[in-house]
């Protein structure tokens, strides 16, 4: 399962489009808070965060780490400002466990100029026009740094619109993974397919081959039976021609008898002498397929072990990534459980069209 922790640009986003709006709302009054950036570094608070930040950063490589940041922050003096508790549950939302000190610096002074924002609105808006408008109306918060209801109002707010964008983005990052999956899924099957296929069509060939030399290695051996056969009918019939020339020259009929006798002895030395080549040829060729067998099926098992162990090795690799997988999401809220177990389902019918793959693969190899 695919590892799903929010960006530093999907941190960025939520905060820079809260902050882009109430830029547009306040355009006419935007030079009233030019001051504040000059003077937010020297704030205890912002001095505070900044030290927290430094101190976190583990390894230069890695970022801010973002559980001790969380736990110096919430052991310092300052964790009773709401400007902290805000940034901090920010934080607990965010899955990640490192995260740069550029984008978590940005995070903080989006925080502290929107506070700002809103107490100069406050400071600057319209002075009641009666006595009785005076009393009745809600009196103006104090530039000491304490924090109006209605800036409170405003903070939870967007933070709460942080919280439903910044859900609504691991969301549609889950529903991606899905389709990336099922995606997948699809293409190995149809690979998978391509290559049972194509071993189909290996096979086909090997047989038509095979059955094309034997019908060819049949022929050779009919064509020379026949002509072994019309080679000793000939030798027969000319010698059995000399024989009747010898008998009507000289009807010496001893010589023939002899001659006939000598015939039929060398005939059945010929048939001994082509029945021991039959059988030595039977038994050389009997050896050459006892050979070729014990090749293939050495052969076969060396195949064999290798695709065991290979596939051992796969299962072994899944194995790990699953446990690795499964310690880091220990906790996810009930719509994001819902999409995980979707995506769960959908890579185990992603590993089973792998093993499909890989079987396909190992009969080839075969």
């Amino acid at each position: 399962m695919a590892r799903v922790s929010p960006t530093t640009d999907e941190l960025r986003s939520p905060l820079s489009s809260c902050g882009q709006n109430s830029t547009k709302k306040r355009a006419p009054k935007a030079h009233l808070s030019l001051d504040t950036s000059d003077e937010r570094d020297d704030d205890p608070l912002t001095a505070a965060v900044l030290a927290a930040l430094d101190a976190s950063i583990l390894y230069d490589n890695e970022g801010v780490a973002l559980e001790a940041f969380r736990a110096r922050l919430g052991s310092s003096e300052v964790r009773a400002d709401f400007k902290i508790k805000m940034l901090l549950d920010m934080l607990a939302t965010v899955r990640a466990t490192h995260l740069s000190k550029e984008s978590l610096e940005i995070a903080w002074h989006r925080i502290v100029d929107e506070e700002r924002r809103d107490l100069l609105e406050l400071t600057t808006s319209t002075p009641p026009t009666s006595a009785r408008d005076s009393v009745a109306s809600v009196p103006r918060p104090s530039t000491s740094g304490a924090p109006s209801k209605l800036s409170q109002a405003k903070s939870k707010r967007k933070q709460a619109e942080y919280d439903a964008k910044l859900l609504a983005n691991r969301l549609a990052l889950l529903k991606q993974e899905e389709q990336k999956a099922w995606r997948k899924i699809e293409q190995t099957r149809e690979k998978a397919q391509q290559i049972l296929e194509h071993r189909e069509e290996v096979v086909k060939k090997q047989q038509d081959r095979h059955l094309f030399l034997h019908a060819r290695e049949v022929e050779t051996r009919t064509a020379t039976k026949k002509h072994k056969l019309a080679a000793k009918t000939s030798v027969i019939k000319k010698r059995q021609a000399a024989i009747s020339i010898i008998s009507r020259k000289y009807q010496e009929v001893d010589t023939v008898k002899q001659e006939r006798r000598r015939l039929k002895i060398e005939k059945e030395r010929q048939a001994q002498a082509e029945v021991e080549r039959a059988r030595e040829k039977r038994e050389l060729v009997r050896h050459q397929e006892e050979e070729l067998r014990k090749k293939r099926l050495k052969e076969r098992v060396v195949a064999e072990k290798q695709a065991v162990a290979r596939y051992r090795q796969s299962v072994e690799e899944e194995e790990v990534m699953l446990r690795e997988q499964r310690k880091r999401v220990a906790a996810m809220e009930r719509a994001e459980l819902e999409l995980i177990q979707r995506l769960q389902s959908t890579q185990l019918l992603q590993r089973q069209a792998y093993n499909e793959l890989e079987k396909a693969l190992i009969r080839t190899e075969m």
